[in-house]
């Protein structure tokens, strides 16, 4: 998906705001009745902030059929034109509202829900989003000649276009046509959370799950990275040291890995747009991740170096590499061009020998 393909149809705004009202927190819904009025550059300028949001943090997600109370009946309504229940978009973003008031926790801070239609590669989706509502710009909706409550382009730029206003949560979804059962798909992107998305805006609100199992994501990203740098064109200490930064990233205790920064962190910078697209090419989203180790959970205590003869050597990935335990020196090149490598072991004592396999 090229999100800067990303062109917004009609936008409706609605605040949710957070109020003490006797004593106690209570959110407090302020719905408008039109769509926003933009200009040209107001509406690039829009667009730009949810491009920026998706590509730094979007993944996966998928309609959850065991959840009844979402919005995705909603939205599925408001594709299909059912004759029965016609919804437009003007009431289906009144009643997503209505819905963010009651599933948001009161730890959420006041926002502003923005739904709008739109497209990306020319294919029609539904973008919604929560963004900050910044009450120090003193922003209140009003009522136009007609009776219609809406937002001016003046409150507009407050609101949405301040120079700390933060994109909290956008999503950008789809849906085939044919009609069946969870077939309505898209991109959720959370600034806040990352991929440990809000439980109340990704199930309770919208009604979806990860498309992925965190496990599954884990063990591909794993497998294309680690193939990913035994392909590049490395010296063996590059090699081995970017192979055990992967390693000791998915043992720590973070809950979370971010591809994008590994690759700038950990492998050379000539080599780094190589690897993002050889990752990308294998299904490895560059946006942070959750991480689960059940399924490689023996491949990660330990690394092996393999040599020519049948010679490896197997140690705790914290012992191999520069200025560690195990050092793998390069050695000038053959006369054949075969790159000849020199293992140094720093001083230890033997503890013990063993045959290697299994009985």
């Amino acid at each position: 998906m090229d999100y800067s393909t990303l062109m917004l149809g009609e936008v409706m705004i609605h605040q949710v705001r957070k109020e003490r009202l006797k004593g106690e927190s209570v959110f407090v819904i302020e719905q408008t009745d039109i769509p926003i009025e933009m200009t040209p550059d107001v509406r690039r300028k829009l667009t730009d902030r949810f491009i920026e949001a998706l590509l730094k943090h979007a993944f996966k997600v998928v309609e959850d059929a065991d959840i009844t109370d979402g919005v995705m009946g909603l939205v599925r309504t408001y594709w299909e034109g059912e004759s029965d229940q016609q919804v437009d978009l003007i009431s289906m973003s009144k009643t997503m509202s209505e819905r963010l008031k009651t599933v948001q926790p009161f730890s959420s801070g006041s926002g502003l829900l923005v739904v709008a239609d739109a497209t990306v590669d020319g294919k029609k989706q539904l973008l919604v989003s929560k963004v900050e509502h910044q009450q120090a710009m003193q922003a209140s909706p009003s009522t136009n000649d007609k009776g219609q409550r809406v937002i001016s382009m003046v409150q507009l730029n407050d609101l949405v276009f301040g120079d700390h206003t933060k994109i909290y949560k956008v999503a950008l979804l789809t849906i085939s046509g044919d009609g069946q059962e969870e077939d309505v798909s898209g991109k959720l992107a959370d600034s806040q959370n990352g991929p440990d998305a809000a439980q109340f805006f990704l199930r309770s609100f919208l009604g979806m799950k990860l498309y992925d199992a965190p496990d599954v994501v884990t063990k591909r990203y794993m497998d294309v990275m680690s193939a990913a740098i035994n392909k590049l064109e490395l010296t063996p200490n590059e090699k081995i040291d970017a192979r055990t930064a992967l390693t000791v990233e998915l043992k720590n205790n973070q809950k979370t890995l971010d591809p994008d920064t590994f690759i700038r962190n950990h492998i050379p910078q000539h080599r780094q747009t190589e690897v993002r697209t050889f990752a990308q090419s294998r299904g490895v989203n560059m946006a942070p991740f959750l991480k689960d180790n059940a399924r490689i959970s023996n491949r990660v205590e330990r690394l092996r170096i393999s040599l020519d003869d049948d010679i490896y050597i197997v140690a705790p990935a914290e012992a191999i590499g520069t200025g560690r335990k195990i050092n793998v020196k390069q050695q000038p090149a053959s006369n054949d061009g075969t790159q000849l490598v020199t293992i140094e072991i720093a001083p230890t004592r033997l503890a013990q020998v063993d045959n290697n396999g299994r009985g």
